[in-house]
């Protein structure tokens, strides 16, 4: 395929911030769940989360180009999409806010590049607090302000989690509590993170990734509110 726009895929910026090449890795993830979840017996998705550790460009990938080779650069790990279903809100809501705990500063591998969904996040309240190694959770994190699915579903509005169930894409390494999410039920769906990126750009976006799709800086799907 070839790309329009530089793809901001550097470590701190898919770390800290929405990205183009962000959304773009989401997409495909929330893209691929959709299409394959049936044949797996699972509901289709209806938000994809990406972790940005688990893009691994490094570098902005240049206006031209994206050969195979470059999926796998972004997509080294070889982590396999799945479906999460019925996820409570407030587990939902922690997996994001365990990708803020250290904003404004960026670097956590867990931030969440989203797909599917807008949020708001205040880096001036409550961080989650989680052992780094088992995930386990003794302080929920309050950052999270606002969270709303593209289909309309309220996860989060006025930083009060709302009471719903939601149907999440994304890599079994994020759903088996990695980057210390909260683990959760999953079904993979037998199609790696680096299969997927490439079946998007070749598939559904016919080879090409405009600015138009995925501008730099990204189309407002988080926003950080600053001090």
């Amino acid at each position: 395929g070839e790309s329009g726009v530089v793809l901001d895929c550097e470590r701190n910026e898919v770390r800290g911030t929405e990205t183009n090449c962000g959304n773009l890795v989401a997409d495909a993830h929330l893209a691929t769940a959709r299409a394959r979840a049936a044949d797996f017996g699972v509901d289709a998705p209806q938000v994809a989360v990406q972790n940005g550790g688990g893009i691994r460009g490094e570098i902005d990938q240049p206006v031209g180009p994206i050969s195979v080779a470059d999926t796998f650069r972004l997509a080294p790990f070889g982590n396999f999409v799945a479906v999460a279903e019925d996820v409570p809100a407030e587990t939902f809501r922690q997996i994001v806010e365990e990708g803020a705990i250290r904003l404004p500063d960026p670097g956590d591998g867990g931030f969440v590049q989203i797909a599917g969904a807008t949020m708001v996040i205040d880096p001036s309240f409550p961080a989650r607090d989680a052992d780094q190694n088992t995930g386990e959770q003794f302080a929920p994190g309050e950052r999270v302000r606002e969270l709303v699915l593209d289909d309309g579903t309220v996860v989060v509005t006025g930083g009060v989690t709302q009471d719903v169930t939601v149907d999440v894409a994304g890599l079994n390494f994020s759903f088996g509590g990695g980057d210390a999410y909260p683990a959760v039920p999953f079904t993979t769906l037998g199609i790696s993170d680096q299969q997927s990126l490439q079946g998007y750009i070749e598939g559904p976006l016919g080879g090409v990734v405009t600015a138009a799709q995925y501008p730099r800086g990204g189309e407002g799907r988080i926003t950080i509110v600053g001090p």
